[in-house]
């Protein structure tokens, strides 16, 4: 318990901490007391050290008692923080009010209590605390009966109804956060959706096709969500950034019901879609609504500016903007060098592949291969490894390592297959470089009939609808024709 109650300590806010210290002291008039002492030392330490602590106390009775003392630290803390966190949320007020409703009804004050609960029932259903109104009708339905008032029936008859409609509701709520779940987790195991007729429960489902089918605020936020990611998985990304445009003014014409740090991912998806849209008349809208979040304390400042480097190099790679490319590397890659612990995996992991996008699309490929090094620093899973890999292996075929894309390609092609990331673009490009390594260097004649065999190859696969991951984040055949060119120039000059 005291390796809880040191960790406990250092997950305290300052403002949570000045509060206990106020706290401890109203429950004792001792500023000596054991458990403060204990504190005190908890707080002091770097790290957690128990033999140190006991070591300090020797020969006194903490030392003797030092579990309990422990038990009981950890039991004030954690009083001190329900008692300053009971007016820092919605639902924590509204627990508030019951506890009140509570004494005031074992006291007999019915009607303060009622009108209490008037007021804390108003509350839960403008913020949409389901779970908490049907505890509130409870506590209704108990006064009714406590007190014993003659002709109350249709007072219960009107509260069984109130339940019937919030039941319903979180019902709604529920199959609708369901849904979303599921669509996200298609998203990260199947990509993008060639027959939506598979999935009929999130592409042929009643619910998902009227707004007013989504019974709520909390409801029809997922509902929205839910329209853009459909749109996406399908590969209609003009569809996909007007659903979202439609989700954006959703929740703006909700600001109040929602925390702005819940915008962020709506703002991130929109400029994501107005880039792939090319749209960049909605993308200065979303991210000048983005950078009017730069100064708010309640949101995530690194996420923000995750999103911001990350829309924008979005937006310039399909835009085929490369002296903004430029401009936006000089922020983005020392933020994302000194500040990739604060990000998490997922989105260090993508603005990494973003930077090497980008070096790639200027032809510069030591700073690729650079910000492929560090990518293996810092990676923690394997998600998108296969964009890595054949990032990997355009960059060793340019700067003509050959060793190492010979290398590279064997151990690619075991990872992938073995990771089940091994489709057609993979084993098209795998292919590809396992002919390039047979030609010599010189012969650029045969390097430029092979580079028209993948060119083909590739054409292929768009006429297939294949639709890989990869192929939308990154424009192979663009990389292939601007290869085949550069070859032919050189041609062109030796003749």
């Amino acid at each position: 318990m005291s390796e809880f109650a040191y960790n406990f300590i250092h997950s305290l806010r300052m403002r949570e901490k000045a509060y206990f210290k106020r706290y401890a002291q109203l429950q004792s008039n001792s500023a000596k007391k054991n458990y403060l002492r204990l504190y005190e030392a908890l707080e002091q330490q770097e790290y957690y050290d128990k033999n140190q602590l006991l070591k300090r106390f020797e020969g006194e009775p903490l030392s003797r008692h030092f579990s309990s003392e422990a038990n009981y630290l950890a039991e004030q803390l954690l009083n001190s923080l329900t008692n300053f966190h009971f007016e820092t949320s919605n639902s924590r007020k509204l627990i508030k009010l019951i506890l009140q409703i509570d004494l005031l009804t074992e006291r007999g004050f019915r009607k303060k209590a009622q009108k209490v609960l008037n007021k804390a029932k108003k509350m839960a259903d403008k913020f949409e605390e389901f779970s908490i109104k049907l505890k509130l009708i409870q506590l209704e339905e108990e006064l009714l009966f406590k007190h014993g008032i003659l002709h109350f029936t249709q007072q219960l008859q009107v509260l069984q109804e109130e339940r019937s409609q919030i039941t319903q509701k979180i019902q709604n709520l529920n199959e609708l956060r369901l849904l979303r779940e599921q669509i996200r987790e298609l998203q990260f195991s199947a990509g993008f959706v060639r027959q939506p007729e598979q999935f009929p429960h999130l592409f042929a489902n009643p619910i998902l096709d009227e707004e007013q089918h989504a019974l709520s605020l909390n409801a029809k936020e997922n509902w929205h969500y839910i329209q853009c990611l459909r749109h996406y998985l399908l590969l209609d990304f003009r569809a996909a950034k007007m659903a979202n445009h439609t989700y954006f003014l959703f929740f703006k014409q909700h600001a109040s019901f929602f925390k702005q740090k819940k915008l962020l991912p709506v703002l991130s998806n929109l400029l994501y879609f107005s880039a792939l849209d090319k749209d960049q008349e909605l993308f200065a809208v979303a991210l000048s609504e983005l950078q009017q979040l730069e100064t708010e304390k309640e949101v995530d400042q690194h996420y923000v500016k995750y999103i911001k480097y990350a829309r924008i190099l979005e937006l310039y790679y399909q835009t085929n903007d490369s002296t903004n490319t430029r401009v936006i590397l000089t922020e983005a890659q020392p933020f994302t060098k000194n500040h990739h612990h604060e990000l998490g995996g997922t989105e260090r992991d993508y603005l990494v592949r973003l930077i090497i996008r980008a070096h790639i699309q200027a032809q510069q490929w030591e700073e690729a291969q650079d910000w492929i090094n560090f990518w293996y620093k810092v990676k923690e899973a394997n998600h998108a490894i296969n964009i890595l890999k054949l990032f990997s292996l355009i960059i060793y075929c340019e700067l003509d390592y050959r060793h190492l894309l010979a290398s590279e390609r064997i151990s690619s092609t075991k990872l992938l297959q073995k990771l089940k990331q091994y489709g057609p673009l993979e084993k098209q490009f795998l292919q590809f470089f396992k002919k390039w390594n047979k030609i010599p260097t010189a012969e650029l004649g045969d390097q430029l009939i092979l580079l028209e065999e993948l060119i083909a190859d590739l054409e292929d696969l768009e006429v297939q609808n294949i639709q890989q991951m990869p192929l939308v984040f990154f424009n192979f055949k663009a990389w292939a024709t601007q290869k085949r060119d550069r070859i032919e120039q050189q041609l062109h000059r030796k003749s």
